[in-house]
């Protein structure tokens, strides 16, 4: 997620890398969003602080009850908005990807992507090589669909030895790491 903080100091710094990805009228969205959002945070604060003021000058007459209900509806109004306003900035922030580092290529599909370095030789197989998925999709081993509509595209469930297989490769690779000195951490993976 982007800083808003930092976006709102260096707009064009930011429109220009997020260009490069595709995003640059999302993030001109953003920005307006955001400046409506703290237009209404403001405007909800002084009518709050108006609230206060009111109600504290000693015993209310008619006339100052009017005016009390009418700074009420005006807050409940303002607050409206501000929600409103702070779902728009929230799904353009949710929507906008990382600024991308400086030499990483244009674009955000696999096919903007460049190879840097290979290492080794390609191996050469007697038969056509075929994808993971294609192998354990009809057996049920894996299952792409459930899996997009839970988390998105290019995730899935795994399931019997494709599950068991992909959980021995963890544990080769998190024991050759703690040979190695590093300390493994499970952080929590539900909050409230």
């Amino acid at each position: 997620m982007i800083d808003l903080k930092a976006a709102r100091q260096e707009p064009d710094r930011y429109r220009a890398a997020l260009a490069r990805r595709g995003a640059a009228e999302d993030f001109d969205a953003l920005l307006a969003a955001d400046a409506r959002w703290r237009e209404l945070t403001e405007r909800s604060e002084s009518l709050r602080a108006e609230q206060k003021r009111s109600s504290k000058a000693g015993p209310p007459g008619p006339d100052q009850l009017a005016e009390l209900r009418r700074l009420a509806d005006e807050l409940t109004k303002a607050q409206a908005e501000l929600a409103q306003a702070d779902h728009e900035r929230q799904a353009l922030l949710d929507r906008i990807p990382n600024l991308p580092d400086p030499t990483a290529a244009d674009g955000m599909a696999e096919e903007d992507a460049q190879t840097l370095r290979t290492w080794g030789e390609r191996p050469s197989f007697g038969f056509a090589p075929r994808d993971a998925t294609d192998l354990g999709s009809p057996r049920g081993w894996i299952d792409m669909a459930r899996g997009a509509r839970l988390s998105g595209s290019r995730f899935a469930y795994r399931f019997g030895d494709v599950a068991l297989a992909e959980l021995a490769l963890y544990r080769f690779v998190l024991d050759r790491l703690t040979g190695q000195g590093f300390l493994p951490v499970l952080g929590p993976v539900m909050a409230g």
